[in-house]
């Protein structure tokens, strides 16, 4: 996937809200999770994140108008390349608070992108990358986040070593409301009660008992 064939803020928004929401359910234990999302992490602002345990990671600031999706990938070509060092310098003013923000490793940075709702076009620096495959982690990171539920599915047999069937990934990625019985179907030892607090920090819809 290219940096501009990705979602729009307001669709990734929703998709990294079920792709959190599907990792809270298979994996109750929050270290061991790669998914996270955090609807209320500031007035206004939401974060969704990535984390492989290893060092790579990424993050995606949601603003009212806008959103930055930063990531680092430590086994790419940016990772040790001094162009890494002028990713962030096209960053507008506007996208300040999220490159100040210390929880998003801004140091440790192979890309940027950003999308202001003004024109809905995603934007990156205009570095002259040498020739070669997924130069600065994108198209690694991006894969799981265009929107097919089968790159999930994929993913989560590999990582987690389970089978959900497309159906109830459908059915998250369509934001149907949690209920027991979804919940269920996707991991038969976990309660919808047991998630109520991931529910509430990823504003998930969810039927109340």
């Amino acid at each position: 996937m290219n940096k501009s064939d990705l979602l729009g803020c307001s669709a990734l928004f929703r998709l990294t809200q079920s792709i959190a929401m599907i990792d809270a359910i298979v994996c109750p234990d929050w270290e061991m999770r790669y998914y996270s999302f955090n609807a209320k992490w500031s007035d206004g602002q939401s974060v969704a994140s990535m984390r492989d345990g290893s060092g790579s990671h990424w993050f995606i600031h949601y603003l009212s108008f806008g959103c930055l999706f930063k990531g680092f990938y430590k086994d790419c070509f940016m990772a040790t390349s001094d162009l890494r060092f002028n990713i962030l310098k096209e960053v507008p003013v506007l996208f300040q608070e999220s490159i100040n923000e210390p929880a998003f490793m801004m140091n440790d940075t192979t890309f940027c992108i950003w999308q202001s709702s003004i024109d809905s076009v995603w934007e990156y620096n205009t570095i002259d990358l040498p020739n070669g495959n997924d130069i600065d982690g994108f198209i690694k990171f991006s894969s799981i986040l265009d929107g097919d539920p089968k790159s999930y599915q994929e993913w989560a047999e590999d990582y987690f070593g389970v089978e959900i069937k497309i159906d109830l990934i459908e059915a998250i990625y369509s934001h149907v409301p949690l209920n027991e019985k979804l919940v269920y179907q996707i991991n038969p030892d976990i309660t919808l009660q047991d998630l109520n607090e991931d529910v509430l920090e990823i504003g998930y819809p969810c039927i109340k008992q």
